[in-house]
């Protein structure tokens, strides 16, 4: 069975949008790696909507600005592999 043009950028869509969501999350991994389990606990519970930050700590503030960055991008990556397979499947692929 003979590769065609649309499975080879199936595959690299979905490639660049893992290496991208990767990419952007390394400082996310970082920031978190830096705090104990109930720093990340308290920040998941409390802290991660925005309207909720007046209050926070400054240990958890790098977290917060690596989070708001990290997560548009995320999102937009696994959008971009979901629409690329959904193509490839209802185009015929």
């Amino acid at each position: 069975m003979p590769l065609d043009l649309n499975l080879i950028l199936l595959v690299l869509l979905v490639g660049l949008s893992f290496w991208l969501a990767l990419r952007v999350s390394r400082p996310l991994r970082e920031e978190a790696g830096k705090l104990t389990l109930e720093q990340a606990r308290d920040f998941q519970q409390n802290y991660r909507n925005k309207a909720k930050r007046t209050d926070m700590p400054a240990e958890l503030r790098p977290l917060a600005a690596a989070s708001d960055r990290a997560r548009p991008t995320i999102i937009a990556a696994c959008a971009a592999s979901a629409a690329s397979i959904a193509a490839y499947i209802f185009l015929g692929g």
